[in-house]
């Protein structure tokens, strides 16, 4: 609704929105658009709008400031008057008796019949009632019940009009007092030059003659010499315009320039004409047609019904007749189908009979050999209670062997307690680092950052690789670049030595990290956890390569638990690598592990430069330092990162974010937090489909 205006700019008061099929009110316009709630509409039309009209439009950002209104159309104060019958009683109503309405002043939309709408503008009229002008001219359009609104106004409902589409007007209505109709209608002859001017003057004349000489002292000829005395008056008044206007066209005549002038008016005049009549033919000819077009379409109509009426008739008829033969028939074919039936019946009862006499045949032969088998059960419940003593005895000959087998258990244990010390360990010793460069987490951060080995995604893998394993997780390595990135990460971390140990099909539980099945000796694993405990190195990288070619979905989810709450030497840090990401299991660990896809994470160079930047006597140590417990900071931040976790998940997270930041990645931060929570929040599922697809395309 329009409130008030400012130059060329109007401000317009937003109350509603249309919501689904419907106007619904807005219940704080301030706070989606000014303090005022008003949005501002800048256009010529703006200053013809009246304050308190509605318009109907689309919001956009304003070039200047806050919001304006665009493609805006009117919304018009809508009155039913359809109910009073006549046109006379309506236009009795708009302007002479006024209608009652709280609204404003200004254009409405009044509907006057059933069908039809007319546009008029209602004054206040001393404060109570609206009236239309004197002279009112008004469009005549089609009543559209589609375009009448509802909008929401406080409590109750207001009805508006919106002509939603361009409309052109049916017919015009002049509702002009009689006098001004009359005077109009006199001054257009005399304008126009039309001779029945002249006539009109000479009756105006002789009616107040007639009038004057009729009177009498009778107060009732009060009105008849009133109307005599404006009839001499006009026809006095017309007569010397009409003098006058015979002056000015002589003058005019004689005057070579203003004739030449005229003689083009009077031509572009004619040339008007033409086109006016030629208008009024067109739309004459165009109304006779509707209406000679409405007439054939009733008479065809009238054809189509009659045409319609014999059709069914004739259907009915039809349908009559073959229903009657469809009976028939069917009557026939029930009657032949029952004799069939009958038939089949004692074809069936027959073949019964014989079937009923070969069970009863097959039952005396069952019934024998019941009774064979009723023998037979006698004799197997003889030959159990044999069975019995010999289980029996055989269950003592067991405990004797059990307890052999104990004896013969404890001379092999002392025998093997007789070899030599060196066996009882794995066969070939783990080689404890010989680096003596230890760094802090710091340092080895912005080594990451500066080592020339890696690309900028191979660096960022880096540090999440090395954050993750201290913080107690066990990451998997996907790509067949695996061994390369340990190699410089044994180099970053270790002082240059790993543990390596290749998965094979035997390894199936938990116990076989730490034991070699078959053997009963202990494993690498199981060595670099000793040297851990005894403090041999100040960090040792432990991979366990290739799981998928083990049982890894029963033993890793243990490993990653107990690694996750801190069972092993913070100095063991463990990960493994996986080369065949779509076998089954690996599918089965995307739910419990990270992996990370280090495809693209070595440089193109590296094999040129490998020998400088992998020298041993710049191997360094990492001082891992102690186990982070207080995660309040990584929560919070991890709070702003927006990224929904499980407990477990978020937990995880927050301790790797920690250790992130010691690595000097920067103090955490969302974007941080955020990067992290995405490695635990996301479906592995979804990331190794990509990482699959990848590799299948590596590998065509």
């Amino acid at each position: 609704m329009k409130l008030h205006e400012h130059d060329i700019a109007a401000t317009i008061g937003v109350t509603a929105r249309w919501e689904l099929s419907e106007w619904v009110t807005v219940p704080h316009p301030e706070k989606l658009f000014n303090k005022a709630g008003e949005v501002e509409l800048r256009t010529a039309e703006a200053k013809l709008l009246k304050p308190g009209e509605w318009l109907c439009f689309q919001v956009t950002k304003s070039p200047r400031q806050g919001w304006a209104a665009a493609h805006h159309r009117r919304l018009y104060r809508y009155l039913d008057l359809s109910d009073f019958g006549s046109i006379d009683s309506v236009r009795r109503i708009l302007t002479i008796e006024g209608v009652t309405h709280a609204d404003q002043s200004g254009a409405w939309i009044v509907r006057m019949q059933d069908d039809k709408v007319m546009k008029v503008d209602l004054r206040r009229h001393n404060g109570a009632v609206l009236l239309s002008p004197g002279n009112l001219r008004a469009q005549v359009y089609q009543y559209d019940e589609s375009s009448l609104v509802q909008l929401p106004a406080g409590s109750s409902m207001l009805t508006l009009y919106d002509f939603k589409h361009e409309v052109e007007a049916i017919d015009y209505i002049d509702w002009s007092p009689d006098p001004d109709y009359a005077a109009r209608v006199v001054r257009a002859l005399c304008s126009a030059h039309d001779t029945r001017a002249d006539e009109l003057i000479v009756w105006l004349e002789k009616h107040a003659q007639t009038a004057s000489q009729q009177l009498t002292a009778d107060s009732k000829d009060l009105m008849a010499a009133h109307d005599a005395l404006r009839s001499g008056n006009l026809a006095k008044q017309l007569a010397q315009d009409r003098a006058l206007l015979r002056q000015i066209a002589d003058a005019f005549r004689r005057d070579p320039k203003t004739s030449r002038l005229l003689e083009e008016e009077a031509a572009a005049a004619r040339e008007e004409i033409k086109k006016a009549a030629r208008l009024q033919a067109q739309v004459e000819i165009e109304r006779e047609m509707q209406e000679t077009r409405r007439t054939k379409l009733l008479a065809v109509q009238k054809e189509v019904t009659a045409y319609e009426k014999a059709k069914r008739e004739e259907v009915e008829s039809m349908v009559t007749c073959r229903a009657a033969d469809a009976a028939r028939e069917l009557e026939a074919n029930q009657e032949a189908r029952r004799s069939e039936l009958n038939r089949e019946y004692a074809a069936v009862r027959e073949q019964h009979e014989r079937e009923l006499a070969n069970v009863r045949q097959q039952h005396n032969h069952i019934v024998g050999e019941v009774e064979a088998l009723n023998k037979l059960v006698a004799d197997l419940e003889t030959n159990a209670t044999d069975l019995r003593d010999k289980e029996i005895a055989s269950l003592l000959r067991l405990e004797q062997l059990q307890q052999e087998q104990e004896r013969v258990h404890s001379q092999t244990k002392d025998s093997y307690n007789a070899v030599p010390t060196k066996l009882n360990r794995a066969i070939m010793p783990i080689r404890a680092p010989t680096s003596e460069r230890v760094v802090k987490p710091g340092a080895l951060g912005k080594s990451i950052r500066d080592f020339p080995l890696l690309t900028s995604k191979g660096k960022e893998i880096m540090e999440q690789f090395v954050a993750l394993m201290l913080a107690g997780d066990v990451p998997i390595l996907v790509g067949t670049e695996s061994s390369d990135f340990l190699r410089i990460c044994e180099f970053l971390v270790s002082g240059g030595v790993s543990v390596r140990m290749q998965a094979d099909p035997t390894l199936i539980t938990f116990e076989d990290l730490w034991i070699r099945a078959g053997t009963g000796l202990p494993t690498a694993l199981s060595e670099a956890r000793n040297m851990a405990e005894q403090g041999a190195s100040p960090t040792l990288l432990c991979t366990v390569d290739r799981i998928e070619r083990s049982g890894a979905m029963y033993w890793y989810p243990t490993l990653a638990r107990h690694a996750r709450d801190g069972d092993f030497p913070r100095e063991m840090l463990l990960c493994c690598t996986v080369e065949d990401i779509d076998c089954e299991e690996s599918v089965n660990l995307r739910d419990h592990a990270v992996l990370l896809d280090i495809t693209g994470a070595i440089a193109g160079n590296a094999a040129l430069i490998a020998a400088a930047a992998l020298a041993g006597k710049n191997a360094a140590c990492l001082e891992v330092g102690e186990r982070a417990e207080d995660l309040l900071l990584g929560m919070g931040v991890m709070a702003d990162a927006g990224v929904n976790l499980t407990i477990s998940a978020a937990l995880r997270a927050a301790r790797t974010i920690i250790e992130a930041g010691r690595l000097g990645a920067g103090a955490p931060n969302k974007e941080l937090a955020g990067a992290f929570a995405r490695l635990f929040a996301r479906p592995q599922s979804a990331s190794l489909q990509d990482t699959a697809a990848q590799h299948q395309q590596n590998r065509i």
